[in-house]
């Protein structure tokens, strides 16, 4: 990804040139890597917290607002998921070309399935929760 990033920079100012489908190729590369390092984030459950409050906390009201939170974020990837299938059908109705001769729906499927996915895994992560370990 990097790799395109930079030919695409250097052959544009130096060469007057590029490769036809490599802003379209380190997009697509950029949401896909996002939305696969968010899943892998949601199952070891190591995103990015604001805790500050809650250290100080009892442990079993630590795990009561961590289930919570997890129930929360849940809602918000399920909502995430439910509309981006919404902005997938938009783009099989437009037609937009993704990479290449790939319509652009096909890579943009990531989207709903990470969401869905992050959400089934903080759903579970609320029902199951323990005290958060110290990293």
């Amino acid at each position: 990804m990097l790799g395109v990033a930079v030919f695409q920079i250097v052959a544009r100012n130096f060469f007057d040139a590029g490769f036809a489908a490599g802003d379209e190729l380190v997009r697509m590369a950029v949401l896909w890597l996002t939305m696969v390092g968010s899943m892998a984030a949601a199952r070891e459950k190591k995103h990015i917290r604001i805790d500050v409050l809650e250290r100080f906390l009892p442990v079993m009201l630590q795990t009561v607002i961590d289930r919570l939170v997890c129930l929360a974020t849940a809602l918000v990837c399920a909502g995430i998921g439910y509309f981006s299938i919404t902005f997938i059908q938009w783009e099989i109705m437009d037609g937009s070309v993704g990479v290449g001769a790939i319509p652009a729906w096909i890579l943009e499927l990531i989207i709903p399935i990470s969401a869905f996915m992050m959400a089934m895994r903080y759903g579970l992560h609320s029902i199951f929760s323990q005290k958060r370990e110290s990293s």
